[in-house]
C-alpha cells in the first residue's frame, strides 16, 4: 500500500472551515462533524508521527489586502465578500484534534484552491525523498480533490482515507471518490494506513 517514504497532508483543518461555530460553508462543516473526520486524521497524524513521517498542515493563510487573489472562480469571488480574518482570529486555529505538533511542517497558501500549486509543498517532500502521498482534510469538492490530481500528475502515489475526508454532501462526497477519485488514487480507511505504517 504505501510505497517508499510517505507523508501526511492535513488540508484546511482550520476552525473557519470546519467548525459550524465558524464556518462559511454550513453544509460542508455539518458533514465534517458528522462524518467525525477530525478525530480520525488525529489518530492517522499521531501513527505518521510515530513512525518518524512527515505531517503537512496547508492552511488558507490569506493576505488583508487579497492582493495576490485573482477572481476568477466561483469560491474565489465568493471569498472576497466580507472582511478577511486577521491572523490571530480564534477562526484561523486549527480544529481539535488536527493541531500542529512540534516537528510537523506547515505549508500556508495566501491564495489559490490546492497546496500542491504555488507552494513549496512539492519541492520540500521531493527533497525529503517522499513517494507516497496521503491526503486529508476539506473539502472532496474543491481542496482535497486538487491535491489528489496533482499529486497523481506529480508522479506520487497517492492514497485517500475515506473516513478522513469531507465534501458538502454525502452523495457529492460518494459521487467524488468513487467516479474520480478510484481512478487517480487508492481509496483506503485510515485504519489501513495505520496498520502498514505500524508493520
Amino acid at each position: 500500500m504505501i510505497k517508499g517514504k510517505p507523508a501526511l497532508i492535513i488540508h484546511e483543518m482550520q476552525k473557519f472551515v470546519v467548525d459550524p461555530a465558524y464556518a462559511g460553508f454550513p453544509a460542508l462543516a455539518n458533514q465534517v462533524v458528522e462524518r467525525g473526520i477530525a478525530k480520525n486524521i488525529s489518530a492517522l497524524a499521531a501513527a505518521f508521527r510515530k513512525a518518524g513521517a512527515p505531517v503537512f498542515h496547508t492552511p488558507a493563510r490569506g493576505r488583508p489586502d487579497r492582493a495576490d487573489v485573482k477572481v476568477n472562480t466561483l469560491i474565489a469571488a465568493m471569498g472576497m465578500k466580507g472582511t478577511p480574518l486577521p491572523q490571530d482570529h480564534p477562526a484561523q486555529a486549527y480544529a481539535e484534534g488536527c493541531e500542529f505538533h512540534e516537528g510537523d511542517f506547515e505549508i500556508a497558501r495566501s491564495s489559490g484552491m490546492t497546496a500542491m500549486v504555488g507552494t513549496q509543498l512539492d519541492t520540500l517532500m521531493r527533497r525529503m525523498g517522499v513517494e507516497t502521498v496521503v491526503v486529508t482534510g476539506v473539502s472532496v469538492n474543491v481542496g482535497v480533490a486538487g491535491n489528489v490530481m496533482v499529486a497523481s500528475e506529480l508522479g506520487y502515489h497517492v492514497l485517500v482515507p475515506d473516513d478522513c475526508i469531507a465534501a458538502s454532501d454525502e452523495a457529492t462526497h460518494r459521487a467524488i471518490v468513487d467516479n474520480q477519485f478510484r481512478m487517480i488514487a487508492r481509496i483506503v480507511q485510515s485504519a489501513d494506513v495505520i496498520a502498514a505504517l505500524e508493520a
